[in-house]
């Protein structure tokens, strides 16, 4: 039996946030929610994530500052996180890309459908 992928949304849109997890429920996965850097950080503290798809614009701690938190720590380095985003200035995929994201997904130049497929393409590799 496959153990179902765990995936962390990192999300303070919740409209957009509950969409994708609906989506990617259905499809099988374990999806965890949250609207703040802060909660994901104790999150993945006490869980082993498989998939990280995190917002750059949250509210207090932003998407950067969790991201290079969560790569100083050994037994986080190493999960993949894929940002989905409204920002798609250069000067943000490249800090991302910086930081060792995965994939780098503007919201507007995809549709829901198009974020999952995209997203299950990275967990099955």
């Amino acid at each position: 039996m496959n153990k179902k992928k765990k995936i962390l949304i990192v999300e303070d849109e919740t409209a957009f946030l509950y969409a994708l997890q609906s989506k990617l429920s259905i499809l099988g996965y374990e999806v965890k929610t949250s609207t703040t850097a802060e909660e994901a950080i104790q999150i993945i503290e006490f869980d082993k994530i498989d998939l990280i798809i995190l917002d750059i614009l949250l509210p207090k701690m932003d998407g950067f500052d969790f991201l290079r938190e969560i790569k100083s720590k050994s037994k986080t380095k190493n999960t993949p996180v894929v940002i989905v985003s409204n920002l798609s200035d250069k000067e943000n995929i490249a800090s991302g890309i910086d930081l060792g994201i995965k994939d780098y997904l503007v919201k507007s130049e995809y549709n829901l459908d198009g974020i999952v497929s995209k997203i299950e393409e990275l967990i099955k590799k």
